[in-house]
């Protein structure tokens, strides 16, 4: 059986040019249910969002889809583009979003 994504301790995502971003489990969890609460949330921008979410969920991560989604996909138009939510190795809800094109 594959050990689930980050089951090995904290690490690094290789998300090219920019910022480092640390995943890391804390020294107690809390659950909380993603759309009626909210923690701290990572938002991470993508060109596709199709695309990505395939990718993502042929490597185990967890989508969250959302409530008002017009489609099975999961996928909901928001005030900034097009988004869904996931959970990282460690339970906690982050979105991907697919900013409206530059005008």
């Amino acid at each position: 059986m594959r050990e689930p994504f980050g089951a090995q301790g904290p690490f690094e995502l290789d998300l090219g040019p920019g910022p480092t971003v640390l995943v890391y489990q804390v020294a107690k969890s809390v659950a909380v249910a993603y759309g009626e609460q909210t923690g701290l949330t990572l938002v991470i921008y993508t060109d596709d969002i199709e695309d990505t979410v395939a990718a993502w969920r042929a490597q185990g991560v967890e989508m969250i889809p959302i409530a008002w989604s017009e489609d099975e996909s999961g996928i909901a138009p928001c005030p900034y583009g097009r988004f869904i939510a996931f959970r990282d190795p460690f339970g906690n809800a982050h979105e991907l979003l697919q900013p409206h094109a530059a005008e």
